[in-house]
C-alpha cells in the first residue's frame, strides 16, 4: 500500500491506522494525493492493485480502496490473524 502511495499518489501527506480486534488485523493507508477513478482501479492492467487483492485473498483477507479523482484514496486490509 505504502508502494502505491510513494509510486502514483503525489501525496503530501498519508496516514497510517493499525488494528488489531476479535482475531481480525485491520490495515488502512489514507492519502492526500490525486486519487483514481473506480475504472482504473478495476481496469486489467492494474497489476499492482490485483497484486494487493491476491495477496490479501491468499491469506483469508479483502483489500478495499476508496478513491475519486483529485481526493486521495484510503486503501483497506482486513484480513484474519492466524490463530496459536
Amino acid at each position: 500500500m505504502l508502494s502505491n502511495v510513494g509510486r502514483h499518489a503525489r501525496a503530501s501527506r498519508l496516514g497510517v491506522r493499525i488494528a488489531c480486534d476479535e482475531g481480525r488485523l485491520r490495515i488502512a493507508v489514507a492519502d492526500d494525493g490525486v486519487g483514481a477513478a473506480r475504472e482504473a482501479l478495476e481496469a486489467p492492467t492494474a497489476y499492482g492493485v490485483m497484486g494487493m487483492r491476491e495477496r490479501a485473498r491468499h491469506f483469508g483477507g479483502q483489500l478495499a480502496i476508496d478513491s475519486r479523482p483529485g481526493e486521495g484514496a484510503v486503501v483497506t486490509l482486513d484480513m484474519p490473524l492466524p490463530h496459536g
